[in-house]
């Protein structure tokens, strides 16, 4: 679905900025209120799964974690440096 949701979005940027072929090679269906709706929302989609929040894991001492890998995280980090999702404080 990434590979999809940035093709389209390229499609979407050369028909707004260009002659407006963009759609000819765009993976979504040319109905352009429809597919641009369907774009929008798998982009949305796509983003609401590349961020992870921080949860705390008691060991001998209190550590940042990333919910998805549970790698410890430092709070000045703006993306986990391990699965690259961005952090949530």
């Amino acid at each position: 679905m990434r590979e999809k949701v940035i093709q389209g979005l390229r499609e979407c940027l050369k028909n707004e900025q260009y002659d407006g072929n963009g759609c000819e090679n765009c993976p979504y269906d040319s109905d352009q209120a429809l597919c641009r709706e369907r774009l929008y929302k798998d982009a949305i989609e796509l983003l609401d799964k590349s961020t992870t929040k921080v949860i705390i894991e008691k060991e001998e001492a209190e550590w940042n974690n990333c919910e998805y890998c549970h790698h410890h995280l430092i709070h000045k980090w703006d993306w986990c440096p391990y699965c690259g999702r961005s952090i949530l404080w």
